[in-house]
């Protein structure tokens, strides 16, 4: 069998994954602002979903929004 696979050109930062493994919402949404215009996906460990919940997911959207925005003013 031959398995013929097609690389799509993406860009450095649409491959990095940062895995937000830390305790608590502060420290996550400190790293998402600071690190947002360099990484493509924000993992998010069960330990901080267990304890923050959907609050955090939103908070990783908003910030990715918020940046979107800011391009395209």
């Amino acid at each position: 069998m031959v398995v013929i696979s097609v690389i799509k050109h993406t860009s450095a930062k649409e491959r990095l994954v940062l895995a937000l493994d830390v305790d608590n919402f502060e420290s996550a949404e400190d790293l998402v602002f600071r690190l947002r215009d360099y990484v493509g996906i924000f993992k998010v460990g069960s330990q901080l979903f267990t304890s923050e919940g959907a609050k955090i997911i939103n908070m990783i959207n908003k910030a990715v929004l918020l940046k979107e925005l800011r391009l395209s003013i």
